[in-house]
């Protein structure tokens, strides 16, 4: 890895490199700590696998099998930031973990990717070194276990060279379909309804790291698209959730269903439509389900989009039902906040104000982009909601509902800004851990990650600004 940048070193650089590397040593040494998951490591170092003379010699994976809930987050990373050394080549640790967990595919699993964008290859000055150790493991489970491995990409952002490099990258490893406008948007790009394929999702069917009767599948939900400028650029999270068969598996069928509509085929429907129960409503195969609940005493649920347009939407209807005497902390990390569904999540969190909830927001660090609408903010200001902008880029979408102290609450966390085609039009998912649902077997892992997202929230508020 890099050398480590010090804090004298930073202070030489401006005072807003000083102080993001303060806080990014500060997360470093307080957020990974209460990991429970235990990866292959050497010197500190978490490794990955490589190539040697064009071949992955190896692929270490976790010493044991993960706890239910398992977060990690990038801010581990952030001192060797690409923008302070772009030369800096090695993978960062969170790209390495991922890689790790599709090393503990067992012989004939099956591997599903869903991603709104990756990057592969990329330069010789610059390659692609964080997306590569995962593109590096999967290549290897499908050489030595015979993995079969699907990946389903949106079509926008990969065309020309940018194809050509990922069909280059996957030749024999992966079948890579496109979704245009979308996966389950069946309208033509030219009319009104614009759509994307912006899920981040990767499934394992089962895995090496417990021995007893299985499958022992995975779930890895995302807020970073594979590519070395979201995993170094932006604050990313990363949830894992281990041996929840359900769960797999209804991620297991949307995914064979965008895979279909892919194709021309999926207009009329076909057998993956029907096995997700979808229905077609304004041209879009729309998912009647709220929310999908998982293996019984998980406390997991998950909600797919697009949902047709009478369904609440997932995060209001969060809001509308908390009890303030109970759950008073109300904490919202959210990529940005622009269109008519924003006002509205505003509304009904100035509700929450109003009847004694402690609502913060953070919002992404802006450059210059629009991430808070003059409408939504005037909201916000009128309720004496605090809002600000961190102070280094996030890309996360992260709500928590709990009391004023404890880990005893609700994560929502996925793919879905707050906007009207990410509930309505676009390919989303929202995962939802309540610690209260879970019984004792699930209970402790869930508030450990409850924990983990409530400390990522705090730091990354350091050193926050206005937007």
């Amino acid at each position: 890895m890099a050398a480590q940048h010090t804090k004298a070193s930073a202070a030489r650089r401006t005072p807003v490199l000083a102080l993001l590397l303060a806080f990014a040593t500060t997360v470093a040494l307080s957020v990974p700590s209460a990991m429970a998951i235990t990866f292959d490591t050497s010197d500190g170092t978490v490794n990955y696998p490589k190539k040697v003379n064009g071949t992955v010699t190896s692929c270490p994976t976790m010493d044991k099998a993960p706890e239910p809930y398992e977060v990690f987050l990038n801010t581990d990373d952030s001192e060797a930031r690409g923008w302070w050394d772009p030369k800096n080549n090695e993978p960062w640790s969170f790209a390495s973990r991922i890689a790790q967990l599709v090393c503990g595919a067992k012989q004939n699993a099956e591997i599903r990717l869903g991603m709104y964008f990756i990057r592969a290859i990329g330069t010789v000055s610059r390659p692609e070194a964080d997306p590569e150790v995962v593109f590096n493991a999967l290549e290897w489970v499908k050489k030595n276990r015979n993995a079969t491995i699907e990946l389903v990409l949106d079509d926008g952002l990969h065309k020309g060279s940018t194809r050509d490099q990922i069909t280059q990258r996957f030749a024999g490893i992966a079948k890579v379909r496109y979704c245009v406008n979308g996966c389950f948007n069946v309208n033509k790009s030219s009319v009104y309804v614009y759509a994307i394929n912006h899920e981040k999702y990767l499934t394992i069917s089962d895995t090496v790291w417990d021995k007893s009767d299985g499958p022992h599948p995975v779930v890895l939900s995302t807020s970073g698209n594979f590519s070395r400028g979201q995993i170094r650029n932006y604050w990313q999270e990363a949830s894992l959730i281990y041996d929840d068969y359900k769960l797999w598996k209804e991620f297991d069928l949307r995914h064979d269903g965008m895979m279909l509509c892919a194709n021309p085929g999926c207009v009329n429907g076909g057998n993956a439509i029907k096995a997700l129960q979808l229905k077609k409503e304004r041209k879009i195969w729309v998912d009647p389900f709220y929310r999908r609940y998982t293996d019984t005493g998980r406390g997991t649920s998950v909600s797919f989009s697009p949902q047709t347009p009478s369904a609440p939407d997932y995060y209001i209807g969060q809001f509308d039902g908390i009890d303030c005497v109970v759950d008073k902390k109300v904490r919202i990390a959210m990529f940005k906040l622009t269109d008519s569904k924003a006002l509205r999540m505003a509304e009904s969190l100035a509700r929450l104000e109003k009847s004694g909830c402690d609502v913060e927001m953070l919002l992404s660090q802006s450059y210059g982009a629009l991430v808070l609408a003059s409408s939504v903010k005037k909201v916000l200001s009128k309720a004496k909601i605090p809002y600000r902008c961190s102070a280094i880029p996030m890309h996360t979408k992260m709500i928590l509902i709990g009391p004023s102290t404890g880990n005893e609450g609700r994560v929502l966390v996925g793919t879905a800004n707050m906007t009207t085609s990410g509930l309505r039009y676009s390919d989303e998912h929202v995962l939802t851990l309540d610690t209260r649902r879970a019984n004792s077997q699930y209970q402790e892992s869930m508030r450990r990650a409850y924990g983990m997202y409530l400390a990522g929230y705090d730091q990354l508020n350091q050193g926050s600004r206005s937007c």
